[in-house]
C-alpha cells in the first residue's frame, strides 16, 4: 500500500498543478490544430484532487496534446524550410544577374566617357586649324551624341538582364489559387492559420489578406483583374516547369513577398510555444 501510494505520489508530482488560462492567440492556434477538447478534458482533470485514474488520464491527454503539438511544429518548420530555399535560390540568380548587368553597365559607362572625352578633344583640336574646322564640327557632334546614347543605354541597362527561373518550390503560388509543384504543398495546419483572423485587434481580415493588402499598397501586386495583374502574379509564382525569364525586379518582388509569408507563418511557432509551456 504504501508504495503503491509512493507511485501516485510521484505521478501527481510529474504533472503540472493549475496554470494560467492560455491567451485567445494560443487558444485559436489550439483550434487550429484540433486539441481544444482535449486541452479542455486535461483542464478539468487538472483541477480535480488526485487518483490513480486521474493520474492515469492526465498522462494519456498530456501525451495526445504533446505529440499535437510536435506534428504542428514539425509543419511549420517544414514551411519556413521551404520558403527559406526559394529565398537562397532567389538570391543566387540575383546575385548573377546584378553581375552580369554591372559589367555591361560599366562598359556603356566606360564607352560614353571616351566618346565624350577621348573624341570630343579631338574634335576640338581638329577646330584650331580652317581646314580640319570642319571635320573637327563633325567629329564634336558625333562625340556628343555618341555619349549621349551610350549614357542613355546604360540607365537602360541599369534594369539588368532577365534569368530563366530556376527556382523551386513555388510557395506563393498557392496563395494565389495557382498551380504549385508537389514540394510546396502546404500542412493543413499551417494553410489553415495563414487562412484565419488575428485574435485580437479590430480587424476581420485574414493573415493571408493582410498580406496580399500589403503586397498590393507597397505595388508588389494588384487586387484588380486585368491581363497585366495576371501576368504579374504569374511571373511571381512560376515554376521552372513554366521556363519563364524574371528580371531583377520580379526576383526582388518575389523574395519580399517570400519574407512577408515566413514571417506570418513564424508567428504559429509564438503560439505553439505557449501551448507547450501551458503543459509545465
Amino acid at each position: 500500500m504504501k508504495a503503491y501510494r509512493g507511485v501516485l505520489l510521484i505521478l501527481s508530482l510529474a504533472l503540472p498543478a493549475a496554470a494560467q488560462s492560455l491567451s485567445p492567440e494560443a487558444r485559436q492556434t489550439a483550434g487550429i490544430i484540433g486539441i481544444v477538447s482535449t486541452l479542455d478534458q486535461f483542464d478539468k482533470l487538472r483541477n480535480e484532487p488526485p487518483s490513480t485514474d486521474n493520474v492515469i488520464q492526465k498522462l494519456v491527454l498530456r501525451q495526445q496534446i504533446t505529440e499535437a503539438l510536435l506534428d504542428a511544429e514539425l509543419d511549420v518548420d517544414a514551411v519556413v524550410a521551404s520558403i527559406q530555399r526559394e529565398e537562397t535560390q532567389i538570391q543566387q540568380v540575383q546575385n548573377r544577374l546584378s553581375s552580369q548587368r554591372d559589367r555591361v553597365v560599366a562598359l556603356a559607362t566606360l564607352g560614353s566617357t571616351i566618346a565624350g572625352s577621348g573624341v570630343g578633344i579631338l574634335g576640338n583640336s581638329l577646330e584650331f586649324s580652317k581646314k580640319t574646322a570642319v571635320a573637327g564640327n563633325a567629329v564634336s557632334v558625333g562625340s556628343g551624341v555618341a555619349a549621349t546614347v551610350l549614357s542613355l543605354v546604360a540607365i537602360r541597362l541599369q534594369r539588368g538582364r532577365k534569368g530563366p527561373i530556376e527556382i523551386g518550390p513555388n510557395m506563393l503560388a498557392r496563395l494565389f489559387d495557382r498551380p504549385s509543384e508537389n514540394i510546396s504543398l502546404w500542412p493543413d495546419d499551417v494553410w489553415n492559420f495563414l487562412n484565419s483572423a488575428p485574435v485580437q485587434g479590430t480587424r476581420t481580415q485574414t493573415r493571408l489578406e493582410s498580406l496580399k493588402e500589403t503586397w498590393m499598397m507597397q505595388g508588389r501586386t494588384s487586387l484588380q483583374k486585368s491581363a497585366a495583374s495576371e501576368a504579374t502574379i504569374a511571373f511571381l509564382t512560376s515554376s521552372p516547369a513554366e521556363a519563364r525569364h524574371l528580371s531583377l525586379g520580379d526576383l526582388s518582388d518575389r523574395s519580399g513577398m517570400l519574407a512577408d509569408t515566413r514571417a506570418q507563418v513564424a508567428l504559429m511557432k509564438r503560439d505553439l510555444a505557449e501551448l507547450v509551456k501551458y503543459l509545465h
